[in-house]
């Protein structure tokens, strides 16, 4: 599977994407609560980390140690990143990847840009299964804000407490 599980990164890159600085995508983004006051967890990779590693644990019904999945944030994205990618019909996305094999990582990665990946929007995130008999399974979603955070944690708690 792979996928952008992070909006925070996603938006960032977009706007980023749009000629604005690291800085002020951040500050937008906090503005729009797409990122945290302290975004570290967002932007080191550490929430995309979690996700994968959730996700690969339920697919794969095994434990995965992330102490030891390869996690890359974007504070390492230069500015010729962008360019080179661009120049070969590229964005980048940082991408949460698992496999059957136990390959679980988190880095910024080159990707079509008519892919799914790429075409999302700021607030978006996706998830894309390859499997050997269904294919190719997309899921795409809202991923952040007011409204999407409530109606998680009123589902998570119905799913806990009962209706």
């Amino acid at each position: 599977m792979t996928g952008v599980f992070n909006i925070t990164w996603n938006y960032i890159l977009i706007q980023i994407k749009e000629g604005l600085s690291f800085e002020k995508a951040l500050k937008l983004a906090q503005e729009k609560g797409y990122a945290k006051a302290d975004p570290s967890a967002d932007i080191d990779g550490i929430d995309t980390m979690r996700k994968i590693n959730i996700t690969s644990s339920l697919l794969f019904d095994r434990y995965f140690d992330e102490n030891k999945i390869k996690t890359k944030g974007i504070r390492d994205i230069k500015e010729s990143d962008k360019k080179n990618a661009l120049a070969h019909n590229k964005t980048i996305k940082i991408i949460g990847y698992g496999d059957d094999n136990g390959k679980i990582y988190v880095r910024a990665e080159e990707v079509e840009q008519n892919s799914i990946l790429s075409l999302l929007k700021g607030g978006e995130n996706a998830i894309k299964f390859d499997s050997k008999s269904a294919g190719e399974i997309v899921i795409k979603a809202a991923g952040a804000g007011g409204r999407e955070t409530a109606y998680s944690l009123v589902s998570d708690f119905i799913d806990i407490y009962g209706e």
